[in-house]
Parts: structure tokens; C-alpha cells; sequence
């Protein structure tokens, strides 16, 4: 079922709570994540380490059963990721966040292309 963006759109950022992990083995990504969706309004619950650091793709992980689209609404703050992929999961033991966002090695390309293209 397509998600409609203005819905997407309306949900307030500062409404949304999100957990940024970094699975890509690149120090530092999971923090540059954070803080790019922290400058865009959203409450960071947490940045630390994934289980793995072999994720190619971001993943996007909604916990929320308030907040259906709140998954959405952070994929379209990270609109450089059009590749990640919002699923519904359950959180983890003890998880405070709406969302959990899994950093992948396409942020990091993506993250040099724009660094590369702004100097």
C-alpha cells in the first residue's frame, strides 16, 4: 500500500524518538547520522554500535504503534538514502525509540558524494 507523503510530511519531527546505530564499520557514521536527523528535529535516544558492521544498506527499523509512518518520516529526512528500506519491527528489550535507524555503508558514499561536490 503507498504511503501518502503529506501524511508522512505532517508528523512533526520533534514528535519522534530514534535510536541511530552504525552498521557500516566506518567510525564516527552513526554519530554523523544522529546529528544530521538531531539538526532536522528529531529526538536521539541513543547512537551506538549494530549487532554487525556488514550492512550494506541503511535500514530502517519503526517500533511504533502510535506513530505508524514514523519509519517514513525518517527516511524522507535521510531523502540522500532512497535505497533504505522501512520495515515494521518489534523493539528491543528495554528500547525507548519510535524508530531505529541501522547505518549502512550507503551513507557513507552518499556522505562522500555530497562532501565531494560542496567543496
Amino acid at each position: 500500500m503507498p504511503v501518502d507523503p503529506a501524511a508522512v510530511a505532517a508528523i512533526p519531527a520533534k514528535s519522534i524518538s530514534v535510536e541511530v546505530l552504525n552498521g557500516s564499520g566506518t567510525p564516527g557514521l552513526g554519530k554523523r547520522a544522529a546529528d544530521a536527523l538531531r539538526a532536522k528535529g528529531f529526538t536521539i535516544a541513543r547512537v551506538g554500535n549494530a549487532d554487525a558492521f556488514s550492512y550494506d544498506t541503511t535500514v530502517i527499523q519503526a517500533h511504533s504503534a502510535t506513530q505508524p509512518l514514523a519509519g517514513e518520516r525518517v527516511r524522507q529526512a535521510l531523502a540522500k538514502l532512497s535505497s533504505a528500506t522501512v520495515s515494521a519491527a518489534s523493539p528491543a528489550p528495554g528500547a525507548s525509540a519510535d524508530v531505529t535507524v541501522i547505518v549502512g555503508r550507503d551513507y557513507a558514499q552518499t556522505d562522500q558524494r555530497e562532501a565531494s561536490t560542496t567543496k
